[in-house]
């Protein structure tokens, strides 16, 4: 069984992507579980100096309906890993594909969370860049029914020096990128609105609208 840190007790694997796997794990200092997204390939100095950049924005971020980061650091084989809350419950496509088409009831009480926690990120100078329905997670709690969830593409916009922020690759889910993601023209949070109708069409159709 690994151990990050001399905390993180590495248990079980509960996900995996092309960027990170993220592992079910015991905090032995406050006697919790957690997640632990354990990422791949960072190893350039660029992806590094963003990445951290990225994290301490999202540490600051405090919204029942964003999943919080704990903490984040790098093991001394290079790993960079993130600590998170652990959930319970199921992602947004996970219900979609058992339940196929949402009543406009059911797509409103998802919809309205969603925007919340992005109204939250957006004032924080955080554009999420990835929503979908595999990052929307539902929780089934009264008070946080659901999560927002994997910040990996994020972007900061508040003022960092540009050999941080420079984002000269287009990553993600192309049938979610607004146009001027794909354009390549500056970003702002009306991506994350778009990706967000895109969505939501989604959900009252069970088909995509592009």
């Amino acid at each position: 069984m690994q151990i990050l840190a001399n905390r993180y007790h590495l248990e079980e694997t509960i996900g995996e992507g092309a960027v990170a796997t993220v592992y079910r794990a015991l905090d032995n200092v406050v006697e919790r579980y957690v997640a632990v997204k354990v990422l791949k390939d960072v190893y350039d100095e660029m992806d590094v100096a963003r990445l951290w950049v990225e994290l301490r924005s999202l540490q600051r971020l405090r919204h029942p309906f964003i999943v919080r980061t704990l903490d984040f650091g790098r093991s001394p084989k290079g790993l960079h890993y993130i600590i998170m809350e652990l959930l319970s419950g199921q992602t947004l496509r996970s219900r979609m594909e058992a339940e196929g088409r949402l009543t406009a009831d059911a797509t409103l009480r998802v919809l309205q969370p969603v925007f919340e926690a992005l109204d939250a990120c957006h004032f924080s100078g955080i554009i999420h860049r990835d929503i979908k329905p595999e990052n929307v997670f539902l929780t089934g709690s009264a008070g946080a029914p659901l999560k927002l969830i994997d910040f990996g593409m994020a972007k900061i916009l508040h003022d960092l020096s540009p050999a941080v922020t420079t984002d000269p690759f287009t990553f993600g889910t192309p049938e979610y990128m607004a146009p001027e993601r794909i354009r390549g023209d500056r970003q702002t949070p009306a991506t994350d609105i778009y990706a967000t109708g895109v969505m939501a069409f989604e959900m009252l159709t069970a088909t995509r609208p592009f």
